[in-house]
């Protein structure tokens, strides 16, 4: 089941897809284990629970896209599409910095 949690650790927004992630990740961030040193944000994404998330959603994610001007085949197109690349990898991990007007964004997936 997911049921998101965000959370602040000083200077630091922690947002998670459980509770239990979530405060997992607290400990970690205030235990200074270079988890998150030097980076804006760090994110790791599991496509099984996306997929579910979008499965048990669709009706949802199909109005909504429509509401925001998609045709009802774009709409499906899209989601069909996201189906797709969820099933190419199993997980996505990444970060991102920013220096002197340079952004970076790092990322390394797993796929299936």
């Amino acid at each position: 089941t997911l049921i998101p949690a965000i959370a602040t650790v000083g200077d630091k927004l922690v947002v998670s897809s459980s509770r239990q992630l979530c405060r997992d990740l607290i400990t970690l961030v205030k235990k200074d284990r270079g988890v998150v040193k030097g980076k804006d944000l760090v994110f790791h994404l599991r496509s099984a629970p996306l997929s579910s998330l979008l499965e048990t959603n669709r009706q949802q994610y199909h109005a909504q896209l429509i509401r925001e001007g998609r045709s009802e085949k774009q709409a499906l197109d899209d989601l069909k599409n996201i189906d797709n690349m969820l099933a190419m990898f199993s997980s996505l991990e990444g970060s991102t910095t920013s220096s002197n007007g340079i952004f970076e964004m790092n990322v390394r997936g797993k796929l299936k």
